[in-house]
């Protein structure tokens, strides 16, 4: 796995983590998780399918 894909598995996976309220002993299906949607990304990216749009925290003072 190459170091870029890895990073934004990581991030994924930790995004997910935290979407679904931190639960304990949980890495490993999150890890798969975010690694599944990294791929299908790359793959629609190389299909010359527009990429998915990453979330965006709304400003604070909404």
């Amino acid at each position: 796995m190459d170091d870029e894909f890895e990073y934004h598995v990581r991030h994924r996976a930790y995004e997910l983590w935290v979407q679904a309220g931190r639960p304990d002993g949980k890495h490993q299906d999150f890890w798969e998780a975010a690694e599944r949607e990294m791929k299908v990304q790359q793959k629609s990216q190389l299909n010359g399918a527009s990429p998915k749009p990453e979330a965006v925290d709304a400003p604070d003072d909404i």
